[in-house]
Formats: C-alpha cells, structure tokens, sequence
C-alpha cells in the first residue's frame, strides 16, 4: 500500500511547480500600441514605452513620474493616429530624436548599500538621463549668438518663425525657444531647438517736401503711416501755397507701422487787421477766470455756455473748447461774444 500513497505528492509537486516565464517578445502590448496597422510598428511603440517605464522610475516622486508616463503614453498615441507608414516613422523617429522617447536598457545591477545618512541630509537628486544635457537659455539673444551657444552645448538650433514687434531694439532677437528653456531643462545631445524670432514691423518715412498736402499724405498713408498738419510757414509766394514745407521726421528714418508724421505748409502771411478786429487769443486749457480776464482785456466778451465731465481733477474749472475756435490768425470783431466750455470733475 505503501507505493500507492506516493502518488498524491507526486501530482502534487507536478502541479506546484512554477510555470516558466513567457518571453519578452510575446508580452501583451499596451492598448494605445494596438491601432498601429503593422506588427513592427507595434513592436517598436511597445519597446519605446518598456523602455519610458525604465527610465520614469527613476522619478522620486509619484506625481512626476505618473506625469512622464502619460505623457509619453500620449505621444506614442498620437504617431499611431498618423496617416501613413512614413508620417508614422517619422513620428516615432522625432520623439527619439527629441528625447521623448528612450530605447530600453538592460536591467542595471542592484546598487551597493550605502551607509545611512544624517537625518539633515537632503535626499540626493536623480541622477540625469545618459546623454542628456542642460538646455541654454538663449531667449532674448541676437539670433546668430543663439545658434552658436547651441552648437557649443552640442545641439542643433534653426528658426521656426518670427514675431512682430513695435520695438526696434528687440528685432533679430529670440523671442521663444522650442522646448523652452525652464529651470533645470534637459535634452539629449544633438537634440533640435527651434527658435521664434522678433521681426520689427516697421517702415521708411518717405520724402514728402515740396509735395501738396493731399499727395504727401497720401503717400505717407501708402508707407503705412499717419499724416497730421501742424503749422504753417508763411511766405509771400504763392506758388508755393498749400505744399509741404517740412516734416518732423527726416526720408529714410525708420518708425513703427501706423505711427504720425507731422507735417508743416506753406501759406500767405496773415493780413492786417481791419477796424474793429482783434486776434481772438486761445484760452483752451487755461483756468476760468484767467480765461475771462484774458479775453476782457483783448476786447472780447467770454461767457460760460456748458459743462464737459472729466475724472481728471487738475483738468477741473478749465476751458475745454470755445466757439468761435481760436485758429492761426483768428480774429473777430471788437466786443464779439466768446462762449467757452469748461471742465467739470465727474461725481465718484
């Protein structure tokens, strides 16, 4: 009876026996590796994401390292989205060559114990990826200098695009970089930055003197500028009424697009005063009663005809506008009514 009762243990350790692991190559692969349409695609986006979990778990703290898998997970998804076998490559090979992506290493020995450390001791960094180096900080940089500190750190730079800017000094500057240089910032060697540069958006002030007023303003509204009349030259000629007698910005100077060119013409010198005409005096800014007192002694009656709010309380009390205008050369009859406009601070 004694060989029967070995056969319980026999099937027994049959059974209890450990099953040998399945080889790497017949692991399940990772959902999002599924929808790539050849088995070699597939094979590669598994391999990848072996290799991320590999190189994520060095991460300390769980947040992080959850972070640098998703977003790997996300990027191997999105090449598998791509249209055709060559846009899917070339997705694969940019994230490698980017250093989004890692090939897997062999299991590394376990380390040496370490002797404990103080209890002040912070705890020591992770230690940086093989190849991988700090990201220079070349934004606001002269894009030539830009290029060559990235070839000095052993990466390759190239301009993505520009920027306007209003602002002459900023122009064929780095504006943005691609990945953008954050604090302890680091890529794999040989990796590509792309760089945004500023482009100054603005243009030449043509020559306009000697033009009439029409045609050199509407050549400076050509140029992308602004015209605005700001005074008169007199001059006995007549010939030369009505044209540019100067510019406030000289030909050739350089401005932001959209901004004002002031311009000065000629005109006839003003004539002489008739009986019973005064110069109307330009009391516009002026306090109320210095205006009322300006405009008696000129001969002129000045009478408050309304109000304007303002929340500018140094503008409060004072002349906003008057009626008539007091134009070059204005001038009106002796004892001629002045209404004026004054300033009132608006209520809180």
């Amino acid at each position: 009876m004694k060989p029967l009762l070995t056969v319980p243990f026999v099937l027994f350790g049959l059974f209890a026996a450990p099953l040998p692991e399945a080889p790497a190559a017949t692991r399940p692969r990772p959902p999002f590796c599924n929808p790539f349409p050849s088995a070699r695609e597939a094979d590669r986006c598994a391999q990848l994401h072996q290799g991320r979990l590999a190189f994520c778990g060095r991460i300390q703290a769980a947040p992080a390292r959850a972070q640098c898998v998703q977003g790997f997970e996300a990027k191997l998804a999105s090449c598998a989205r791509s249209r055709n076998a060559q846009q899917r490559a070339r997705c694969l090979d940019d994230a490698e060559k980017l250093g989004v992506a890692r090939a897997p290493q062999p299991p590394a020995a376990p380390p040496a114990p370490k002797p404990p450390a103080a209890a002040s001791q912070p705890p020591a960094p992770a230690p940086p990826a093989a190849g991988a180096i700090p990201l220079p900080n070349v934004v606001g940089r002269p894009v030539k200098e830009a290029l060559e500190i990235l070839e000095r750190a052993g990466l390759r730079g190239a301009v993505e695009g520009e920027i306007t800017t209003r602002n002459p000094q900023a122009a064929g500057r780095v504006s943005s970089t691609t990945p953008y240089p954050h604090r302890d910032t680091r890529v794999l060697r040989g990796s590509l930055v792309r760089l945004r540069v500023y482009k100054f958006d603005g243009v030449a002030v043509p020559d306009v003197v000697g033009l009439p007023v029409n045609e050199a303003c509407g050549a400076l509204t050509r140029a992308g500028l602004r015209c605005s009349l700001q005074g008169q030259v007199d001059t006995p000629d007549s010939s030369r009424h009505g044209r540019v007698a100067s510019q406030a910005f000289r030909p050739g100077w350089v401005l932001a697009r959209g901004s004002e060119v002031g311009l000065r013409r000629f005109g006839p010198p003003p004539l002489p005063l008739r009986p019973n005409e005064v110069l109307l005096p330009d009391v516009v800014g002026r306090p109320l009663a210095e205006a009322l007192q300006i405009l008696e002694r000129a001969g002129l009656r000045g009478a408050v005809d309304g109000e304007i709010t303002t929340r500018n309380p140094q503008a409060a009390g004072r002349v906003s506008s008057t009626t008539p205008y007091p134009g070059r050369g204005a001038r009106v009859l002796r004892g001629s009514l002045v209404r004026l406009r004054v300033y009132r601070l608006a209520a809180q």
